[in-house]
């Protein structure tokens, strides 16, 4: 799986030189490249716009399901039982079917938050862009918790037993974490840099 994602990852951004011209770039690309992909392929292929439609569905389809995923899954960890000695009682309630309704609602509310705060920037693309970037931030940062989590799990293997081992050496699996934790650091430090014009406004609303 990991040698096939990073097949993906590497082949795939080689294959968008093809159809891109990088000197002159949809202003829109982020948010709308992979569309743009597609039918560029489709009319490669003589297929005008049938592979447009087919991603539009496709993506609209699995971009519900990941919402509702997430939603469910954040709202979980919030709930779980490791935070109810950091977490107001309320928050840990659950209905009948053992659901955290309290849980949804907080998460939902922070989603709204965020959206409502990108409704200060001056267009959609701007919004989507703040968002990836922001996105670009939290995610690396995430990471490095979990290469330190592993890192510190690996360093004491004695204590923690497990029927799969990713990386059976020692050495070389502490030395691997190491590396992506100082990676996903670097990787999450540099989302920082400027990007556009709005850089000062998205930060003030990031910083909330």
């Amino acid at each position: 799986m990991a040698f096939m994602t990073a097949f993906l990852t590497v082949f795939g951004t080689f294959s968008l030189a093809i159809f891109f011209n990088a000197n002159h770039l949809p202003d829109d690309l982020k948010m709308n490249g992979s569309y743009y992909a597609f039918q560029m392929l489709g009319e490669r292929l003589g297929l005008g716009n049938v592979l447009l439609y087919v991603f539009t569905v496709v993506q609209a389809i699995y971009m519900m399901a990941q919402l509702a995923v997430l939603l469910d899954a954040a709202s979980w960890v919030i709930a779980g039982d490791t935070a109810t000695n950091f977490m107001p009682r309320w928050l840990s309630k659950r209905n009948k079917n053992g659901r955290p309704l309290h849980s949804y609602v907080l998460t939902s509310g922070l989603c709204l938050f965020l959206l409502l705060m990108s409704g200060t920037l001056p267009n959609i693309n701007s919004i989507f862009n703040w968002l990836l970037n922001l996105n670009g931030i939290v995610f690396p940062f995430k990471n490095c918790w979990i290469f330190l989590a592993f890192i510190a799990v690996r360093w004491q293997s004695d204590r923690f037993h497990s029927s799969f081992v990713f990386i059976k050496n020692k050495a070389v699996a502490i030395a691997v974490g190491v590396w992506c934790f100082i990676f996903s650091f670097v990787c999450a430090m540099m989302s920082f840099i400027p990007q556009d014009s709005n850089l000062v406004h998205q930060l003030m609303i990031t910083s909330y």
